[in-house]
């Protein structure tokens, strides 16, 4: 199931890429790739489906809401006292550690797909005035800079004067992460 979610994942990833690159030039020929990429991508959530309709067996309820409620009258149990106090024992369960996305910037090899769906928008809408041309050539450019301060330079040029600071925190700090 879960190389399933990866490929789902992936193929959204493409198809992102897809339609920037189709938005910029309305006439490009890559919109039969996004329809097969959506296709495909339709594909992995149908197989995802199964496989999770496979593994959820379905049981009927009515059984248990019938002993539930019978008809017949309950026992009265008295509680006993003891002089000793029970503390249940909750198991603490430790998960490895979580994946932060800027910490995977470097196996992709770009700025623009190593941001989330959420980060492109709040960044385009609070640093770059909503315009998303700008955010992409900024980033083209970022991409081409020998270094992490030579990138941090060039974005307190681009951005707009009024951004939001920790907006432009979290921007820098994928900078940083992608050059380190």
């Amino acid at each position: 199931m879960q190389t399933l979610l990866t490929d789902i994942e992936l193929d959204i990833k493409e198809l992102k890429y897809l339609i920037d690159t189709i938005e910029r030039d309305p006439q490009s020929l890559l919109k039969d790739v996004a329809r097969r990429s959506i296709r495909q991508m339709h594909a992995h959530l149908d197989a995802l489906a199964q496989q999770l309709d496979a593994q959820i067996p379905v049981t009927s309820e009515e059984p248990a809401v019938q002993h539930a409620f019978s008809m017949q009258p309950a026992e009265l149990v008295e509680p006993t006292v003891s002089g000793e106090v029970v503390v249940p024992v909750i198991p603490i369960v430790e998960s490895g550690p979580t994946v932060i996305l800027a910490d995977r910037i470097k196996t992709v090899g770009s700025l623009r797909k190593a941001m989330s769906l959420n980060d492109t928008f709040r960044f385009a809408r609070e640093l770059f005035g909503g315009d998303s041309d700008k955010m992409n050539e900024t980033l083209l450019h970022l991409e081409g800079c020998s270094s992490a301060d030579e990138a941090i330079r060039y974005v307190s040029f681009a951005v707009d004067d009024q951004c939001d600071e920790e907006t432009l925190a979290d921007f820098t700090e994928l900078i940083r992460k992608f050059y380190n």
